[in-house]
This record gives C-alpha cells, sequence and structure tokens, in this order.
C-alpha cells in the first residue's frame, strides 16, 4: 500500500535533491513518525494520539515561524504552486 503525501515546496525541493541514501531515511523517518502518531499495538486509533498529531504540527509551526515563516511567505509558497 502507498500514502500520497503533499508535501511543502521546500520539502520537495529538499527530497528531490536528495540522495538515494538520504531518501529512504526521509522515507523511514516519515513511515516511524507517522506510525508513532497513529497506530499503537493493536492497530488502533486513540483520542491520545489526535492530541499529539496536534502537539507536533503546533512544534513544527513554531519551528517555522522562528526560522523566519510569516503567514506572508506561506501564503506565496501556497499560491506559487498555482502558477
Amino acid at each position: 500500500m502507498s500514502i500520497i503525501l503533499n508535501p511543502s515546496p521546500w520539502i520537495e525541493k529538499a527530497y528531490t535533491e536528495a540522495s538515494p541514501t538520504e531518501r529512504k531515511r526521509a522515507e523511514f523517518m516519515a513511515e516511524m513518525a507517522l506510525e508513532n502518531i497513529l497506530v499503537n499495538k493493536n492497530n488502533g486509533f486513540y483520542e491520545e494520539n489526535k492530541k499529539n498529531l496536534l502537539k507536533v504540527m503546533e512544534d513544527i509551526s513554531k519551528e517555522a515561524k522562528a526560522k523566519g515563516l510569516t503567514e506572508e511567505i506561506l501564503d506565496d509558497i501556497l499560491n506559487s504552486e498555482d502558477e
């Protein structure tokens, strides 16, 4: 089974430019992150994991802002995909 993700443009660029080894590592890390967030040992989905996902998303947002990503820059990035 495959899961299709729609990464941000900078993630897509970094992945495209990565070596095969770096790509495998990124794929493994993404798989582990999804497993950690979504699946337990019984293959169930917990309400607690939803909270974990929201926490991860919040942390990523804070990190992006700390690195200078503004709403305007994000809008430009998202709108540039339409061009």
